[in-house]
């Protein structure tokens, strides 16, 4: 922080400043920020803004929000939604979601409530794992599957991500060790612009489906991230 190149109040026809002191003048106005036009800035340490805060306003700019530099931020989001057939996920202990009542090919939808608008939603990874009971090696199963979609204002869908089948039995090559295990079922590089004012998020869970090998109901889902790439705080 800047201090006082004069450290005391100065008189009138008594106090002078040396060349020193004008230069230090000159090297502490050319530090402060141009309030004018702008401009970029490396402190070399944290500014704190305390007293009354902080008010930024852009009454006739777009956009309206303060600009950082990219950065990936990953969130939890809420288990909230439900199965699209009654009964064919329930919420069990702590609200994981199970498979449940022998329903294979079945779809669990989660809400994607959290989205920060205008930034950048790269992937969003569940938490699953695979009832126990599964015999065959590699596993036999029809994988389950993870999409993202976005929600219009007719209640239309469209996917910006998936479906992305659980790496644990791609291409019938997994153990069952792996899939009976907690492990993540990731959807990558989706790049797609958050635009939460237009479209709900959510994100479409599909139960396995009997291959070489019978269904097992039982399944599990005990969470939902997501990873985005923030450069900018909206006004809400």
């Amino acid at each position: 922080m800047l201090v006082k190149v004069w450290p005391v109040a100065l008189a009138d026809n008594l106090d002078t400043l040396n060349g020193t002191q004008m230069n230090q003048l000159d090297t502490n106005v050319s530090y402060a920020i141009d309030g004018v036009n702008g401009g970029d800035y490396s402190p070399s340490a944290e500014v704190g803004i305390g007293g009354s805060g902080l008010r930024i306003t852009n009454i006739g700019g777009t956009p309206r929000n303060v600009m950082l530099t990219s950065r990936s931020v990953q969130r939890q989001q809420p288990l909230t939604g439900g199965p699209q057939n009654a009964g064919t996920w329930r919420p069990v202990a702590r609200h994981t979601w199970q498979n449940w009542a022998g329903s294979p090919n079945e779809v669990l939808t989660l809400c994607l409530d959290d989205l920060p608008e205008g930034n950048v939603l790269q992937s969003v990874t569940v938490r699953f794992k695979g009832a126990a009971g599964h015999v065959n090696s590699p596993i036999q199963i029809t994988a389950p599957t993870v999409q993202v979609f976005t929600v219009d204002d007719v209640n239309s869908q469209i996917s910006i991500g998936g479906p992305i089948s659980d790496p644990t039995c791609a291409l019938g090559v997994g153990a069952p060790a792996a899939y009976e295990a907690w492990h993540d079922i990731v959807v990558p590089a989706m790049a797609h612009t958050i635009n939460a004012y237009s479209y709900r998020y959510i994100v479409e869970i599909v139960s396995e489906v009997a291959g070489g090998e019978v269904y097992i109901t039982g399944a599990q889902i005990c969470q939902a991230y997501t990873a985005v790439d923030c450069t900018r705080y909206t006004e809400y």
